[in-house]
């Protein structure tokens, strides 16, 4: 069963009651504030409402947290990397008490969005508006380029965090496509990984929009992005997964989400040099800089399986046990706490 909540109006509070035989979308309980798992039957009508009272109750006196992001429309939501990293930041929030719903560019200075405690801003490209009412919380995962001093100091907290994973969807599993080398991102200028390898006899498979415009590139193109809830599958399947970034990023150490989530579902990883990403993941993630050395890594990890295999196993350890959204979330509720108690 899958219903839009959405529909329903971002100021109300949205309760589903789930009954023995319910086969909800997990998508869908994503928009609910509250879920309700129990048998109505096994109850008589006063003590199912005090059960809902006592929910209701707990979701006001719970500190509510709101996640921007910059797209503009849910259908095109899930087109965007940010709002799948703020679903599974919203995830990890409310398992650890804080109802949480994510908040479009468009929401952001809605009276909805005013009743949050807490505003924590997944920044890309846009700055936000706060409210001295809230905590307001900014967590850089893109685009340090446009950082600026200004833009720390109309925030109450600012995180220096590195992204990070959910295990629950990125974890190994069978079923994904194998390939020698799996890329994906969509398309744009800046992006030579792909032309660096062309043309190659190597079972290359591209996913993302826009490369069905390039016609060197259309025989290794398979589609569109692949779903994020099979993207651990086919990390999992691929003998490399080819990792690139933003030049900013990638100088300022920057590590895209698909490293970690590449990493979690058990994948070896081939990245482009970014700052900090020996260290971070212990040499466990190979790097290139250039066309020849790009080539040589691919020659050399696709001729050594276990080396790949070594690699991949060290580099989801660390993941799995630094690089979690459970573990971000308790850095920012324990950063959110300190700054509340301050006089």
């Amino acid at each position: 069963m899958r219903w839009d909540l959405r529909g329903l109006g971002a100021g109300t509070i949205r309760v589903v009651w789930l009954s023995p035989g319910d086969h909800w979308d997990p998508a869908s309980l994503d928009e609910a504030d509250i879920v309700l798992a129990m048998d109505p039957d096994g109850l008589d009508g006063p003590a199912a409402v005090d059960a809902l009272r006592r929910a209701i109750h707990g979701w006001l006196a719970a500190r509510r947290v709101g996640i921007r992001i910059g797209a503009s429309n849910w259908p095109n939501a899930p087109r965007w990397g940010d709002f799948h990293f703020a679903r599974a930041l919203q995830r990890a929030l409310q398992e650890a008490g804080h109802p949480t719903r994510i908040r479009l560019l468009r929401d952001w200075d809605s009276p909805a969005a005013a009743r949050d405690d807490v505003t924590i801003h997944l920044f890309g490209k846009v700055g936000a508006r706060n409210r001295p009412s809230q905590i307001n919380v900014l967590w850089q995962i893109s685009h340090p380029d446009l950082a600026s001093a200004a833009l720390y100091r109309s925030y109450d907290l600012v995180e220096p965090l590195l992204q990070a994973t959910d295990p629950d969807r990125f974890r190994p599993g069978p079923g994904g496509p194998a390939h020698d080398l799996l890329y994906v991102a969509n398309h744009r200028a800046d992006r030579p990984v792909v032309t660096w390898l062309l043309p190659t006899d190597l079972d290359l498979a591209v996913y993302g929009q826009g490369w069905e415009a390039e016609p060197a590139v259309t025989p290794y193109w398979r589609g569109g992005p692949i779903p994020n809830e099979e993207l651990g599958r086919a990390y999992a399947a691929a003998a490399i997964v080819l990792n690139d970034s933003w030049a900013d990023m990638r100088d300022q150490g920057f590590i895209p989400n698909r490293v970690f989530d590449a990493l979690a579902a058990g994948g070896f990883v081939l990245s482009d040099s970014i700052a900090g990403l020996a260290d971070t993941f212990e040499g466990a993630v190979p790097t290139y800089h250039d066309a020849a050395s790009l080539r040589a890594a691919i020659d050399g990890f696709l001729a050594d399986p276990d080396a790949r295999t070594a690699h991949a196993t060290r580099g989801q350890r660390i993941v799995l046990s630094d690089h979690t959204f459970t573990r971000r979330v308790a850095t920012i509720l324990a950063a959110i706490d300190d700054l509340a108690r301050r006089p």
